[in-house]
């Protein structure tokens, strides 16, 4: 165990050459504990899952025909582990057929619950980004608004994401070309999911570690590499549930939670995967600026390699 520890020593404080860049990821999971992290994640998210479903068709059924929800949940079938699926469909088809289309303290207070645990799973999360970047988690307070304007963003972002469901269909029926419209309407379907996933994960890296000044652009590979790996683990995993799964005998009837709690899990790990990537990148790209500086004898601005 000392020879192990000691060798983990030495990779860690080894200069970015020295270590290639899937071993210095493999370091980077082991220093910052990102199994720990994504459990904490995806705990706090299956929390937040449903009083948030609550609140959301309970606001969007004061306006709008809440079914909307139901069918834009389909949509998620095919990367989501089947089980997983049906425990969120069967309460969201639950909370749609029971919703009064009014406003009342069951929202409030589902929304609070919701608000509350979301707000937890996104400073898990942070928690989770700054490990990888090696920063202090900031004051209670920072984290605190940290953590509200993400949880209020992704909000905003499913609201307008239900909107355009909706909006859309209308707009495409003025072309009066019904094979036009399916295409149309899915392409939109596909590329308007694509980049909120994209786009919510980048804005993850923009604000959520405690520290600023990277180009937008350099956040780009992590955001891509936690895409790809967040559809490759969730298509392993219902394939892995459909082939060789044995959850139902081991769990019994929890097993279509403990699914739903291992496919967040994964979710969160990836998401974790790829910010690890963008800070070892960072931590190349720095380290080489400062030995071109030394060379110049130059002190580059702004260099940090923590």
């Amino acid at each position: 165990m000392a020879r192990l520890h000691e060798g983990g020593h030495r990779l860690s404080n080894s200069s970015p050459k020295q270590q290639s860049l899937v071993m210095a990821m493999l370091d980077t999971i082991d220093r910052a504990n990102l199994s720990l992290a994504a459990g904490g994640v995806a705990f706090f998210t299956v929390f937040a899952m449903f009083p948030a479903a609550s609140a959301l068709i309970s606001v969007w059924g004061s306006w709008q025909d809440p079914y909307v929800i139901q069918e834009q949940l389909e949509y998620f079938r095919e990367i989501v582990p089947p089980a997983a699926f049906e425990i969120i469909r069967s309460q969201v088809t639950s909370l749609v057929e029971t919703n009064s289309g009014t406003l009342g303290w069951a929202t409030l207070i589902s929304f609070a619950v919701a608000l509350w645990s979301a707000m937890a799973a996104i400073d898990a999360m942070v928690r989770g980004l700054n490990a990888i970047y090696r920063k202090p988690n900031p004051h209670s307070v920072i984290a605190y608004l940290v953590s509200i304007l993400l949880t209020l963003t992704f909000t905003a972002t499913a609201l307008v994401a239900l909107t355009v469901a909706v909006v859309l269909p209308i707009l495409l029926t003025f072309f009066h070309i019904p094979l036009l419209e399916n295409i149309a309407f899915n392409l939109a379907h596909v590329l308007a999911s694509t980049g909120i996933v994209l786009g919510g994960i980048w804005l993850l890296y923009r604000i959520g570690p405690n520290w600023r000044g990277s180009k937008p652009g350099n956040l780009l590979p992590g955001t891509l590499l936690a895409v790809v790996l967040w559809a490759i683990a969730s298509l392993g995993f219902t394939y892995f549930l459909t082939n060789f799964g044995r959850y139902n005998e081991i769990y019994g009837s929890i097993a279509a939670v403990m699914i739903l709690l291992m496919w967040l899990y994964l979710s969160a790990y990836s998401v974790l995967l790829g910010a690890a990537l963008n800070a070892e990148v960072r931590r190349r790209r720095l380290s080489s600026a400062r030995e071109h500086a030394a060379q110049l004898n130059l002190e580059p601005r702004g260099a940090d390699v923590q």
